[in-house]
């Protein structure tokens, strides 16, 4: 069983617990130094790691995307753009990640797209439209393409948006 969340944007740290079948900890993890920062998602991958995403409690906030291990040892912890969490993630079928977000809430944060190798090496990261404006759901298409779906966060008028990216 695997628990992920955290504190708020403001206090506490993003929190992952690893929990055997008689409710054990085979590890609890906090990451981050106590100033804000929380977990939306963890995924795993085909070597049994963990990724998770979600927001890192800097001021302005990051997205963060952290890859740890079935022990729970960090591989890597990074974070992207300004005033943004990541709401969703997938794997491709050469084991990059992909992440799409937005908006933390402050309508400062634009939609954000990023793709990872399994290492952390930046494949790409990209900002689409206006302030406010955040994707929530990632999928991978048939000819390894991405899209995103997301709109604008609420009482900033930013339309529904759906784009789509090569994965190159």
């Amino acid at each position: 069983l695997l628990v992920v969340g955290g504190g708020s944007i403001a206090d506490g740290s993003a929190r992952i617990i690893n929990l055997d079948v008689k409710g054990e900890p085979i590890f609890d993890k906090s990451i981050g130094q106590g100033t804000g920062g929380y977990f939306t998602k963890v995924i795993v991958d085909s070597v049994n790691n963990y990724i998770a995403i979600g927001a890192d409690g800097s001021k302005p906030s990051k997205a963060r995307i952290v890859k740890m291990s079935a022990k729970g040892d960090i591989i890597f912890d990074k974070g992207f753009g300004s005033h943004n969490v990541y709401t969703d993630a997938a794997i491709d079928e050469d084991g990059n990640i992909i992440a799409v977000g937005g908006d933390i809430g402050d309508n400062e944060g634009r939609a954000r797209i990023t793709k990872v190798s399994s290492a952390g090496e930046v494949v790409f990261d990209v900002e689409l439209a206006r302030v406010g404006s955040s994707f929530t759901k990632v999928v991978l298409l048939s000819d390894n393409n991405v899209l995103a779906v997301g709109g604008g966060t609420y009482g900033t008028t930013n339309p529904c948006r759906i784009a789509k990216l090569r994965s190159d």
